[in-house]
């Protein structure tokens, strides 16, 4: 019994599949994302936008690409996140079409069609591609690096890609370090020339320097947001958005178990006397996922979608595990389990504002934009709320998340210095647990106004003197 896809029907097959991983991953795409990162991202551009310095005036907790690449995005989407979400929809195909071409020259094209596939649908991918984050973008070009670095051992020059692409997946988001040890797993198991080592490290070297060049006089700044905070962050406490956080649970740790059933599917059908040549041919792929569960392990990531480090990988891994012809029952029956677990989080999808909270959202957003003046900043701890009403997010309240609040690096005295400089207010989120912030606003403000869980303040009082 043969799964295979013809040669001639490949690109057909590869296109389609595409389209609707396309379509798959923008169900929603105009609502905005349940993901409170992508507010904080999107009032980072936009301040950005407005001609304010990353790292100096703006604070950001990932490496300073990303945010750069943000920047850029926006502008050339004119200020709209629907359009932002696409192309971060467009980056996540590009992963997939990369772990299509890197499993398909070790396995076939069926394994590299189902390496697509199961990119699109796994585990921080089919709810976070088209949310405004690092995580997957990162990732992505982590997957990138890896195909040059295979293209590389053919052709040494690709090495240079290889090594650069990986610079940018790293200061993109720090999560994609482990495709780093991926890379040399590989170089060690293929024995790579030693020109391509030299193009490697050349490309890695000259995107690590130039962005150093570039943030030269923020670099303490753009570390402690980076790095420092993250460790700082291990074990808080976690405030998840969803009311049914179980179900969740449940439908994930299926996916993955599907993912699992997948890869036990193609591991039964090796012969043992093949066993340890399979192994060195994959030593890349078990590499980076080890070093994913290893990397997650200790940092212990606050939510899913981080854990896509893990999830990635293990698609690679378990589509390259698959055989050009299944011809044992039971693997037939491991596939077909693991395509009915993962299917209901593939379906789950998304997460986006409740229609009731979006209501509240845009009403307090009308209420901010009627009593300020364009050039008002915003002090809030729901970042869209500004965006919504045209207005900047006041510097230093731009990332409120619960972790930097948690954490004190947005302390009670920056929350006050940033209320007593802005046109207006709103706390709904972790505002709410500082204590203090609620009198420093009815010491600043005349007007309070609520929209069910949201508080706004505005009409700043007359300063003495």
């Amino acid at each position: 019994m043969s799964a295979s896809v013809p040669r001639r029907g490949e690109p057909l097959a590869l296109a389609v599949l595409l389209a609707g991983g396309a379509l798959l991953l923008s169900r929603r795409i105009t609502l905005p994302s349940l993901e409170f990162d992508e507010q904080v991202y999107l009032a980072s551009a936009d301040l950005l936008g407005r001609g304010l310095q990353l790292g100096r005036d703006v604070f950001t907790s990932q490496p300073p690409l990303f945010l750069a690449f943000l920047d850029g995005a926006r502008s050339l989407a004119g200020g709209s996140a629907t359009a932002l979400r696409w192309v971060f929809v467009g980056l996540t195909l590009t992963g997939a079409l990369a772990s299509w071409a890197i499993v398909r020259r070790r396995a076939g094209a069926t394994a590299g069609i189902a390496a697509a596939a199961l990119v699109i649908v796994c585990p921080g991918v089919v709810e976070a591609a088209a949310v405004v984050s690092a995580d997957v973008p990162s990732v992505a070009l982590g997957t990138l690096a890896l195909l040059a670095a295979h293209e590389a051992r053919d052709r040494p020059v690709w090495a240079l890609a290889a090594g650069a692409i990986l610079a940018c997946a790293v200061l993109t988001k720090l999560l994609a370090a482990p495709f780093a040890v991926a890379i040399v797993a590989g170089a060690l198991a293929e024995r790579p020339v030693l020109r391509a080592v030299g193009w490697f490290a050349a490309g890695l070297a000259g995107v690590l320097a130039a962005v150093a060049l570039a943030y030269a006089d923020v670099l303490g700044a753009l570390w402690h947001g980076a790095v420092e905070l993250h460790l700082e962050a291990r074990g808080a406490e976690v405030h998840f958005p969803r009311p049914s956080i179980l179900v969740a649970v449940i439908l994930i740790a299926g996916a993955y178990a599907g993912m699992l059933a997948v890869l036990a599917a193609g591991v039964s059908e090796v012969p043992r006397a093949e066993l340890r040549r399979w192994l060195a041919a994959r030593a890349d792929l078990i590499a980076l996922v080890a070093t994913g569960i290893a990397f997650c392990l200790l940092q212990r990531p606050l939510l899913n979608h981080h854990l896509v480090i893990v999830a990635w990988p293990l698609a690679l891994l378990a589509a390259s595990s698959l055989p050009r012809r299944l011809r044992r029952p039971r693997g037939w029956a491991l596939v077909a389990l693991g395509l009915a677990l993962v299917l209901p989080w593939t379906v789950h999808g998304r997460d986006t504002v409740p229609k009731g909270e979006r209501a509240q959202l845009e009403a307090a957003a009308k209420e901010i934009a009627a009593r300020t003046t364009p050039s008002q900043s915003v002090a809030c701890d729901l970042p869209v709320v500004g965006l919504l009403a045209g207005r900047a997010a006041a510097p230093a309240t731009v990332d409120p998340s619960y972790v930097r609040v948690q954490t004190g690096a947005l302390s009670v005295a920056a929350i006050e210095a940033a209320v007593g400089k802005a046109g207006a207010a709103c706390v709904g989120r972790a505002f709410r647990s500082v204590p203090g912030v609620s009198a420093a606003l009815d010491r600043r403000f005349a007007r309070h106004t609520r929209f069910g869980g949201i508080e706004v303040w505005t009409v700043p009082r007359a300063q003495p003197g």
